[in-house]
């Protein structure tokens, strides 16, 4: 078998990365984690608020992946917000009512579904 070449920088990336001809660039403000044994679940969407202020969310994408690749993609990424980070200043932190928010949510999931029953756990982006 033969054997492959390590890609060393950026350029290296460059020249073997391709894009299909009708690529797409969608908007997410929301984001809601699956996780099961053999993949991790990643559903992208817009969540609105209407004029009368009633929330609604309407997911996307969802995007597979190994917990193995998952973790790659981990680092990747926290890699790139640090980038950002250091070009443009700090990312501004989640408002506490959204938060608030957020875990009020989660709790009312788990009083109205059983953990056990679940093979799957859905996860809060920021929890820790």
């Amino acid at each position: 078998m033969a054997e492959i070449k390590p890609l060393k920088t950026q350029a290296d990336l460059a020249n073997i990365t391709s894009q299909v001809p009708d690529l797409q660039t969608l908007y997410f403000n929301h984001v809601r984690i699956a996780t099961g044994y053999y993949e991790i679940r990643v559903f992208m969407g817009q969540q609105t608020i209407s004029a009368k202020g009633e929330q609604s969310i309407l997911e996307q994408v969802c995007v597979a992946m190994t917990p193995e690749y998952a973790k790659s993609f981990l680092q990747i990424l926290t890699q790139q917000v640090a980038k950002y980070e250091e070009i443009f200043g700090k990312v501004r932190p989640m408002p506490a009512r959204m938060i608030e928010a957020m875990e009020a949510m989660k709790a009312a999931a788990e009083q109205n579904s059983p953990a056990a029953a679940s093979p799957a756990t859905e996860n809060s982006p920021n929890k820790k």
